[in-house]
């Protein structure tokens, strides 16, 4: 009994049994959305669905897109702003940017779609400039793999 009481007062279990308390009590989204500015809807329509997104639904100022059956959604609200899409980005994460880059270039030849390029904050990143001027960017983690080139460029220095 004294034990437990001492295990009480001990500053690292208070703090074990506060965080416990906080990862069963406070629920986690389940996703989250981009909303992105766009300037045309049917251009940005006509856009997305060249990288398999499927329009669920239009509005007079709202649009939303998704990426196959369950995949990850877009929003998109209408403006007459170009710098506003223009000063706009989100992450589209995936497992293998190398393959959807090359997909999205292969169905969308005239895009402006770069090629993936491993970043030093763990990412491999692909961006995506559409019509509208918002900059998506797929992104697949790739930490050890960009520690490794890290390591090898200094030792090699």
């Amino acid at each position: 009994c004294a034990a437990l009481q001492k295990a009480r007062t001990c500053p690292g279990a208070a703090l074990n049994a506060t965080i416990a308390r906080m990862e069963t009590a406070i629920p986690a989204p389940a996703s989250i959305v981009a909303v992105l500015a766009a300037l045309d809807f049917d251009q940005t329509i006509a856009f997305y669905q060249r990288l398999d997104f499927a329009l669920v639904s239009r509005h007079e100022d709202y649009l939303l897109l998704r990426h196959g059956v369950d995949g990850p959604e877009l929003h998109f609200w209408l403006t007459e702003e170009r710098a506003i899409a223009e000063a706009t980005s989100c992450y589209v994460r995936c497992a293998d940017a190398d393959a959807l880059c090359a997909r999205w270039r292969a169905q969308a030849p005239k895009a402006r779609i770069t090629a993936p390029e491993d970043k030093p904050w763990g990412m491999r990143e692909v961006y995506v400039f559409e019509p509208s001027g918002n900059l998506p960017r797929v992104e697949q983690m790739v930490r050890e793999r960009v520690h490794r080139i890290s390591s090898a460029k200094s030792a090699s220095a």
